[in-house]
């Protein structure tokens, strides 16, 4: 059985690989619109 920990490490790795397969431009723009309605709100 997987501990916690690795589990943890996994699951981390993977949602690191997935933001890492978004195009670098989009992630950008994505960011600074969050950023802009967070301060909106």
């Amino acid at each position: 059985m997987t501990s916690l920990k690795e589990l943890k490490k996994q699951l981390r790795r993977e949602a690191l690989g997935r933001r890492d397969a978004l195009d670098p431009f989009w992630r950008v723009e994505a960011a600074l619109e969050m950023a802009e309605a967070a301060r909106d709100s």
